[in-house]
């Protein structure tokens, strides 16, 4: 007679596919972190992933606008954008920066 106790291959892979492909519900996300509520940038879901987004841009003579998309979230790809508008030096680091410039 022998004894084991230690699992076999499939209930641990079962187990780490369970724990990988686990849905996180939404009432856990946070949908923003913005230190002042009324500046979010998106009405409270600046946090949101996977986006597409329009920026206008205007000046006196023209408007234009620009489609972008962002896998993470959104106000990290907004912080990036408002970096490369306040440092000429990066003007060219994205295609939105290059607008804004010209």
């Amino acid at each position: 007679m022998s004894y084991c106790c230690t699992p076999n291959i499939g209930t641990l892979l079962k187990q780490h596919n369970k724990n990988i492909l686990k849905e996180t519900g939404q009432e856990n996300q946070r949908l923003c972190n913005c230190r002042i509520p009324a500046d979010c940038p998106l009405n409270g879901k600046c946090l949101k992933k996977s986006m597409i987004y329009e920026a206008k841009i205007e000046t006196c003579s023209e408007s234009s606008s620009y489609i972008g998309l962002t896998e993470g979230p959104f106000k990290t790809r907004f912080s990036g954008h408002k970096q490369t508008f306040n440092n000429r030096s990066q003007q060219n680091k994205t295609e939105l920066s290059k607008k804004v410039w010209a």
